[in-house]
C-alpha cells in the first residue's frame, strides 16, 4: 500500500482552468466593452456617460428576462430581440417626431405581434 498522494492529471488542470475562464468571461467582456467606449469617446465614462448608456439598456434587460420566461416554460421564441430593437427605433424616431403615428405604429405592432402568436400557437 503507498502512502504517497495522488497528484491530479494535466487534463485535470485543463477543466479546473476552462471552468474559472468560463465563469470569468462575464467581467471580462463587460471590461473589454467599457474600454473600447472609453477609446472610442472618453467623455461617455463619466456619471452622465453612465446615466445614459444604463437608462437605455433598461428596456433591453426586461426584454432579456422576459425572453429568459418563455425559454425557461420549454417553448423557444428567438423573435424578441427584433421586435425591441423595432420598437426601440419607433419609439426613437417616429414617437419623438410625430408621437400620434409612433403611437399608432406601436399599437398595430403588438396587435400583429398577438395575432401572429395565435397563429403560431
Amino acid at each position: 500500500m503507498s502512502t504517497a498522494a495522488a497528484v491530479p492529471s494535466a487534463s485535470a488542470y485543463g477543466a479546473e482552468w476552462r471552468r474559472r475562464l468560463r465563469a470569468a468571461l462575464p467581467a471580462l467582456s463587460l471590461a473589454l466593452v467599457i474600454a473600447s467606449i472609453a477609446w472610442l469617446n472618453p467623455r461617455a465614462i463619466s456619471y452622465f456617460g453612465f446615466t445614459l448608456m444604463l437608462n437605455l439598456a433598461i428596456p433591453i434587460a426586461l426584454a432579456t428576462m422576459a425572453q429568459m420566461f418563455v425559454i425557461a416554460g420549454n417553448d423557444l421564441d428567438l423573435s424578441i430581440g427584433t421586435f425591441v430593437g423595432f420598437v426601440c427605433c419607433v419609439s426613437a424616431t417616429w414617437l419623438h417626431d410625430t408621437p400620434w403615428l409612433g403611437a399608432l405604429t406601436l399599437i398595430g405592432c403588438i396587435a400583429l405581434y398577438a395575432v401572429l402568436g395565435a397563429l403560431i400557437y
